[in-house]
């Protein structure tokens, strides 16, 4: 993009340089001359408007690249979101369920020492 400004600025200045020396010279320019410097500058104007054409085409192109890059990056973030609350709830679940058969367990153990406490008392 920096090529095609640099590029229509040497034709804009080149341009106004040849008109420049045009102005320059002493000597009334005759006919064809003047048609000449006129046609040449009247290819450069269109050369300049082609640039700038080009530009704005390559502006847009780019702003509609900009737009859909955004876009994927907020489905890309909202998945992202997603996916953690999923994975803290499937934590959570398996935390709960490892307590769960802890506190299970745990309860048997203790009814267990128990009836080995009652055991261990009775009279044998």
């Amino acid at each position: 993009m920096k090529g095609l400004a640099q590029k229509a600025l040497v034709l804009a200045v080149t341009g106004l340089a040849l008109c420049c020396v045009g102005c320059q010279q002493e000597e009334v320019p005759d006919a064809r001359k003047a048609r000449l410097i006129a046609a040449e500058n009247m290819q450069l104007k269109k050369d300049l408007q082609q640039r700038d054409g080009q530009i704005e085409k390559l502006k847009d192109l780019h702003d509609k690249e900009m737009r859909q890059r955004e876009q994927q990056m907020t489905k890309c973030v909202k998945q992202r979101d997603a996916l953690e609350k999923q994975l803290q709830e499937n934590i959570q679940e398996k935390v709960d369920e490892v307590l769960t058969n802890l506190m299970e367990e745990n309860a048997k153990l203790r009814q267990e020492v128990q009836q080995l406490k009652a055991q261990m008392e009775e009279p044998q």
